[in-house]
């Protein structure tokens, strides 16, 4: 295999694949926006996220299926530009189904770009390194864009949030062209077939708890800034304690490069699961701004110490990249099923109360990950 890219091109292809995500990365401030903006019911807060990640995680899908098929190339370059075009459009919208629509669309377009850069660090010997600076992007730019949007939204509206996006997809659309640098390190790779990968119950295992981990961080994500508005909290406020949030979730990805495998999966994953729970559980005392500080910051660094570790965990399995980019459509859909569950069950209660979804996910995902991590890591 030719020379690992450089940290550059693996931060060129890690802001791609935020990209691809990028609804997700300013989701609590931009859905909060939507609903307020255009008087829409509560629980369209729930169903608008759906409809969006659900569409990332059928993208995810399409990518996995072509991936070998299609050059990886072809595949980010069809997603960057899917994404200028609905997210443009998006813009422009204003009716729930119409932005249902639409963002459904915007998604499967990120779905194919993240999907596609992440499967590419399966070729780099390394791989939690750049999965690790592949978070570290997600929070740079989740850290910038969630401090300074709250401004831009009171000043022009909602629109900035879906215009920023397509700012996004514009800029990953003009460096493609980096994700030559890993290609071939992917075709040289031997790989099992799908079926028997499957036959394998830690693949399974490890995947529900992956959609687990990601079903409770995401309902907690999209309601984060309800939750806090609902305890009395303004929306500068959210939007600064947000990106403190994605400094500290900076410092955690960090953090994984410098630890890198010296514990192992055990009990980084162990204790990252735990603690993300319990800091969670700080968000039902977000009338205190000190609580919704320590709850948001610490469930986001958390968050980014786990996920690194699922990512490599999932490269093992097949260095083709195969597990990786279904992890992607599982993690998008335990983010899309989580808002949807929280939307049926909420009705006219707190919006705190889907803390208990969020909390109770991230103990049957530690439950799920405990046999691989603890048998074989």
């Amino acid at each position: 295999m030719k020379a690992s890219p450089s940290v550059v091109s693996i931060v060129k292809t890690g802001f791609m694949g935020v990209t691809g995500l990028g609804y997700t990365v300013i989701l609590p401030i931009l859905i909060g926006a939507i609903v307020d903006e255009l008087d829409l019911d509560r629980s369209m807060v729930g169903w608008i996220t759906f409809s969006n990640i659900g569409g990332l995680a059928i993208g995810g899908l399409s990518a996995t299926l072509l991936i070998g098929k299609i050059r990886l190339l072809h595949l980010i370059r069809l997603g960057c530009v899917g994404l200028i075009v609905f997210d443009l459009i998006s813009g422009a919208c204003s009716t729930a189904h119409s932005l249902l629509l639409i963002r459904f669309c915007s998604g499967i377009a990120g779905g194919i770009l993240y999907a596609s850069s992440l499967a590419s660090f399966s070729a780099i010997q390394d791989s939690i390194r750049a999965f690790s600076i592949y978070i570290i992007s997600y929070a740079t730019v989740s850290g910038i864009t969630l401090f300074s949007l709250p401004y831009f939204i009171s000043l022009y509206g909602f629109q900035t949030g879906f215009y920023t996006l397509a700012f996004m997809a514009l800029i990953s659309l003009a460096f493609s062209s980096v994700i030559l640098e890993f290609e071939s390190g992917l075709k040289a790779k031997d790989f099992s077939t799908l079926h028997s990968l499957f036959k394998n119950k830690y693949v399974v295992l490890s995947l529900l708890s992956y959609f687990l981990s990601q079903l409770g961080g995401g309902v907690m994500y999209t309601y984060i800034e309800r939750i806090a508005k609902e305890a009395g909290q303004s929306s500068e406020f959210i939007g600064f304690v947000l990106s403190i949030s994605a400094i500290l979730s900076d410092g955690a990805a960090f953090a994984v490069i410098k630890i890198g495998n010296r514990y192992g999966q055990k009990w980084p994953m162990s204790i990252a699961l735990l603690l993300m729970a319990l800091s969670m559980a700080a968000l039902f005392y977000s009338e205190y701004a000190v609580m919704f500080l320590i709850g948001s910051s610490l469930t986001g660094a958390f968050w980014s110490v786990l996920i690194p570790f699922f990512q490599q965990m999932q490269g093992r399995f097949d260095l083709l990249g195969r597990v990786v980019t279904i992890g992607t459509v599982v993690n998008m859909a335990g983010r899309a099923s989580g808002p949807a569950l929280a939307a049926l069950y909420l009705g006219n209660s707190p919006f705190e109360n889907v803390l208990y979804l969020s909390i109770g996910s991230l103990i049957i995902s530690f439950f799920l990950l405990a046999p691989i991590i603890w048998k074989y890591h």
